[in-house]
C-alpha cells in the first residue's frame, strides 16, 4: 500500500509510463493484483502568474490504482503449504493416508526429530565441507548413525525418568521429565578427564562430577557410568 500510495503522487510524462509503474507494481507482488482505476491529466504551465489561453503547457499523468487479493495465487499458496511428501514401507491397503499420518506423528522419539540439531551451532555441522559424492555418502551415514544414536539415548532418559516418577530442571530451573539430548550435553559439561603422570607410569580419573551429573547418570546404562568411573 505504502508504495502505490507514493506511485499515486507521482507524474508521469505518457500515459504508457504511467500504466507501466502500475505494471512493475503488480510484477512485485504474488498475493495482490495491483490494478489500475484511473488515469488523470494535469497541465503544467510555463512561466509565473495567471495562465492565459496563449500559454505553452506540458501534459503529465497521474495514476490511480488499486489493490486486490490474487485469490488463486493464494489458494495455490495454501495448497503447496498444506502438502507435504510422506514415504512408507506399509503395503498400499494395509492402512488408510490417515491411519499413516496418524502413525507418523505418534513416533515422537523417530531419528527425524533428531535433524534439528544438526542446525544448531553447538554441533558444527555447517562447518563441515566434502567434495566428493563418496565422502558426501559417508558423512550422511555417520550423520544418520549420529542421530540414531542421539534419538536412543535421548528416549532411554525420558524412559528413566518416567519410570522413576523423577525429573530434572530445564532451562528456565523449571522440572521436565522430557529434556532434549541436547539440554542434557549442556548440563554435563565441566567434567574433566585428568592424567596424573606419576613415576612409575600414569593414573587416569574424572574430576568436576557434580550431584546433578551423578543424577543424569543415574539414566543411563552401566557401560555409559563406567565410562564416568562410577557404578550404580
Amino acid at each position: 500500500k505504502k508504495a502505490l500510495m507514493k506511485n499515486s503522487k507521482r507524474r508521469f510524462s505518457s500515459i504508457h509510463d504511467a500504466e507501466a509503474s502500475i505494471t512493475d507494481l503488480d510484477a512485485r507482488t504474488k498475493l495482490f493484483q495491483v490494478k489500475i482505476r484511473d488515469i488523470k491529466e494535469h497541465k503544467i504551465y510555463e512561466g509565473k502568474g495567471r495562465p492565459t489561453e496563449e500559454t505553452p503547457y506540458r501534459v503529465v499523468y497521474q495514476v490511480e490504482g488499486a489493490i486486490e487479493e490474487n485469490k488463486k495465487a493464494i489458494e495455490s499458496m495454501i495448497d503447496q503449504g498444506s502438502c507435504y511428501v510422506l514415504a512408507s514401507t506399509v503395503p498400499r491397503g494395509e492402512l488408510s493416508d490417515q491411519e499413516v499420518i496418524q502413525a507418523y506423528k505418534h513416533q515422537n522419539d523417530s531419528v527425524e526429530r533428531g535433524f534439528r540439531f544438526l542446525k544448531d551451532p553447538i554441533f558444527f555441522t555447517s562447518s563441515l565441507f566434502v567434495k566428493k559424492p563418496q565422502r558426501i555418502e559417508g558423512l550422511l551415514m555417520v550423520m544418520t548413525l549420529a542421530l540414531l544414536v542421539y534419538a536412543i539415548a535421548q528416549r532411554i532418559i525420558r524412559n528413566k525418568l518416567a519410570e522413576l516418577g523423577e525429573t530434572i530442571p530445564n532451562q528456565i530451573n523449571q522440572a521436565t521429565s522430557s529434556p532434549t539430548l541436547r539440554w542434557i550435553f549442556q548440563m554435563m559439561e565441566g567434567i574433566d578427564f585428568v592424567i596424573i603422570e606419576l613415576e612409575k607410569g600414569s593414573r587416569e580419573s574424572i574430576s568436576g562430577l557434580t550431584p546433578m551429573h551423578l543424577k543424569i547418570l543415574k539414566y543411563l546404562p552401566p557401560t555409559v557410568q563406567e565410562i564416568y568411573g562410577i557404578a550404580m
